[in-house]
């Protein structure tokens, strides 16, 4: 049963009270709990946390109770030199919760201004599909930035023996049954897979389209350190003999499964290349039909990846992405340059001495 929506604030408290305050991750989950619409599996604390300590910052958790709203905030803060900026991470779903979803450009631009007084001059907030509905032009009218994203929805209700819907093409089933009889094999990640191999198949998977790995380098070792052995949190191989083909991270959350990453090798050209990919999720979406969930949420990707996805049986949907800089948000950025070249030119003077 849900809880009460924001009961952490009291019905007498005055709405001249807006200022922005600290709230405890308790108050936090209340908040999710009262509204599912927001909650995913990448808003669980734990894993809200471990991004802020991989990015070399802090999560913390903000609420407010205003004229216009009021809400919840989950907050990943990295800071240069006291300046900073909130979310600014390449993870989907991680924004503010408030009653009603049509106070957001109001909120937003509140929460601008609020977390300008400290010094943070950049917030990100992402949704789920569930709020696509949202007026995005009346965020651009308020200076924000907005952006319409893709993630791709695999329904598990009614999956073949691969773990792919049963609405798939027979041959790629067919496909992931000789990749199995050749050898591939799906199963528990090792450490090494997650803090080696992943970010050696991921950073060659970006490379490969002239990008640059957006994570923190951290990520993935803080993931399997704090997380790997969460009952909501799954993380596989895909393997032939003694050589990883592929690395799969998701969490789970109600009734969805949200894909984090996945990364393959192209070093076998004995494999058909999608089908370590197929054979890898068909392996989580089966474990993950066969423990009550009914979606499995894959992200998104260039226009093939998303085309692979829809292949295997994904639906896609969009989300909106709203980025808001303050004003002074550019002389900040400058400032903490200088003070990081100050500050390396002291330990420069301070090394000579």
């Amino acid at each position: 049963m849900l809880r009460e929506p924001f009961s952490y604030l009291p019905s007498n408290e005055s709405p001249f009270t807006s200022s922005l305050r600290s709230a405890t991750v308790a108050e936090y989950e209340v908040a999710r709990d009262a509204h599912p619409e927001y909650s995913t599996g990448f808003n669980d604390p734990n894993f809200l946390k471990t991004v802020a300590r991989a990015e070399g910052g802090s999560f913390e958790v903000f609420k407010w109770n205003t004229f216009e709203s009021k809400g919840i905030l989950p907050a990943i803060v990295v800071r240069n030199h006291k300046a900073g900026t909130v979310n600014n991470v390449p993870i989907r779903y991680i924004g503010p919760i408030v009653d009603d979803p049509k106070t957001l450009p109001t909120t937003l631009k509140y929460l601008g201004s609020a977390l300008a007084t400290k010094l943070i001059y950049f917030n990100r907030a992402s949704f789920t599909p569930a709020l696509n509905e949202l007026d995005l032009p009346q965020f651009t009218e308020k200076g924000f930035q907005t952006y319409d994203f893709t993630t791709c929805v695999l329904p598990l209700d009614d999956l073949s023996p691969e773990g792919l819907p049963m609405t798939t093409k027979p041959d790629l089933r067919r496909k992931i049954r000789q990749a199995k009889n050749a050898g591939l094999m799906v199963e528990d990640a090792t450490e090494e897979d997650i803090k080696v191999t992943l970010p050696r198949l991921m950073k060659y998977a970006y490379n490969r389209s002239g990008e640059e790995v957006p994570y923190a380098a951290k990520l993935p070792s803080e993931l399997w350190n704090s997380m790997h052995d969460k009952p909501n949190v799954r993380m596989v191989a895909a393997r032939m003999g003694s050589e990883t083909m592929a690395v799969l991270v998701a969490l789970a959350d109600k009734d969805t499964i949200y894909s984090m990453w996945y990364a393959r090798s192209y070093d076998n050209p004995d494999l058909d290349n999608f089908v370590i990919l197929e054979s890898t999720i068909g392996h989580v979406a089966h474990e993950a039909a066969a423990a009550g969930i009914t979606k499995y949420d894959l992200g998104g990707g260039t226009a093939g990846i998303v085309n692979f996805k829809q292949r295997i049986g994904a639906e896609v949907q969009n989300f909106p992405v709203i980025n808001y800089t303050h004003p002074f948000g550019q002389k900040v950025k400058t400032l903490a340059n200088f003070a990081n070249k100050l500050s390396s030119l002291n330990a420069h003077i301070h090394g000579r001495q």
